[in-house]
């Protein structure tokens, strides 16, 4: 049921008997609406408010997006002329045990963390070998590469290795191939990125970097 509780101070709730939610104004929240929860055998915890110049604050608990593709809307501020989206959908973080395309990992050095928001995909980690790889290729990425289309997809990834052996090249990028979950390992030499890099027995990969997922 719906009680008055008490006019002065605007303040209602719904009781069910093993709980009750409250909406209260005035009082010590002038000019702005709180609302609070009782559990049942609990004491009343204001949850949010929402002050009188609009502003909204969660005291406890998270804003939770309950439908998939659904998130943050900045629609109303000003925005570039090759805007997309301006819709935040999208966050996690987590870890990964990395698979190589040719050769096994060690299983203590094989986990790498990622933290998505929108569909910008941040890698950091290392990786040990456990004998050799002929290309080392991780295969297993948390998402997959977005194509190229426009610019999107092509990534800024920085590798760095110790007691491996490879030629030919200047330094090492990752290259995430669009279209797959696949980060390769590559040399570059004269401004090119055709070299396979070839891994040894217990040697160490260091990757961060951001790559583009769709």
């Amino acid at each position: 049921s719906i009680i008055d509780d008490d006019d002065s101070k605007m303040q209602f709730y719904v009781n069910s008997g093993t709980g009750s939610i409250w909406a209260t104004g005035g009082g010590g929240t002038n000019g702005s609406l709180d609302f609070a929860t009782t559990p049942s055998g609990g004491s009343t915890t204001s949850r949010m408010q929402i002050s009188a110049s609009g502003d909204v604050t969660l005291n406890t608990g998270s804003l939770v997006i309950g439908t998939a593709g659904e998130g943050i809307d900045f629609s109303a501020n000003s925005h570039a002329a090759g805007m997309t989206s301006e819709l935040l959908d999208s966050y996690e973080e987590g870890t990964w045990d990395v698979a190589l395309a040719n050769g096994g990992v060690h299983g203590y050095y094989n986990k790498m963390s990622y933290t998505r928001i929108g569909r910008a995909v941040h890698l950091s980690g290392q990786f040990r070998l456990n004998g050799d790889s002929t290309n080392v290729t991780i295969t297993n990425l948390p998402f997959s590469v977005a194509s190229h289309s426009e610019g999107e997809g092509y990534v800024a990834i920085s590798v760095y290795s110790y007691n491996n052996s490879y030629t030919s090249c200047d330094y090492l990028i990752g290259y995430a191939v669009p279209g797959s979950t696949n980060l390769e390992v590559r040399g570059v030499r004269n401004g090119n990125t055709a070299i396979t890099i070839t891994g040894g027995n217990n040697g160490y990969f260091m990757i961060g970097g951001t790559y583009w997922t769709s």
